[in-house]
């Protein structure tokens, strides 16, 4: 077959190949690759008694490049299905991400909620000390006048 008749033959499979839905398309056996020497021979591409058994070698390249179709169909459905998962997963990290990041900001409440606690209960104890140390004030002062009256007294 020449590099123009092959360009033919390649040309109108490329066409049945965009008619029909890739289900449809022949799956990569015999029976399809006959259907297809068929079409081309009835289309005039092919002829029935083509030199080096031409029929032959149609049926035998019409049948890999059918594989080669279904091949590229299923990494086409492979890619479709790793996009799907693809976002599935960057939505899913999305969500895990949101939960860290509300997980982070309840840590920074708690730490703020401790720090006040913190500041509280020393605040409590400053003025715990303030008032023993005026009630120890005033129990001098009072000690003192008393000391001073007993003084005048005596």
């Amino acid at each position: 077959m020449s590099d123009g008749r092959f360009n033919q033959v390649v040309a109108a499979l490329k066409d049945r190949a965009t008619v029909r839905s890739t289900e449809t398309l022949f799956g990569p056996d015999a029976e399809s690759a006959e259907y297809m020497a068929q079409m081309l021979e009835n289309s005039g591409l092919l002829g029935p008694a083509d030199e080096h058994g031409g029929r032959e070698v149609c049926q035998s390249a019409v049948r890999y490049w059918l594989r080669a179709y279904d091949f590229k169909a299923r990494l086409d459905g492979e890619r479709v299905l790793h996009q799907s998962t693809s976002n599935d997963l960057r939505s899913t990290i999305d969500a895990l991400a949101k939960v860290v990041g509300a997980h982070e900001d309840a840590q920074r409440e708690l730490r703020l909620a401790r720090g006040e606690i913190l500041n509280l209960k020393q605040r409590r104890d400053a003025a715990y000390w303030s008032a023993l140390a005026a009630f120890g004030l005033l129990v001098l002062t009072l000690t003192a006048l008393l000391l001073v009256l007993l003084g005048v007294i005596a």
